[in-house]
């Protein structure tokens, strides 16, 4: 038998208050997984931004102009 059937079979045999606690218990978990997912997704996005200045970033320190790039000396 699945979870969710042992569940209905349970509750199902309580009175109808009883019955709304477990719907307004569920509600809740249902909020806190979606809360969480949330959290989960902007953790990621978070990460991901502040890794992208970094992403094409190479070793070589080299610039990319050089003096005779300059066309005005002081």
């Amino acid at each position: 038998m699945h979870i969710a059937e042992e569940i209905y079979d349970k509750v199902k045999k309580l009175p109808e208050a009883f019955q709304k606690a477990v719907l307004d218990f569920t509600v809740r978990l249902s909020r806190q997984v979606q809360t969480h997912a949330i959290r989960d997704e902007e953790i990621e996005w978070n990460r991901f931004s502040l890794l992208q200045p970094f992403h094409d970033y190479n070793d070589d320190l080299e610039p990319e102009n050089s003096e005779s790039d300059i066309k005005v000396k002081w």
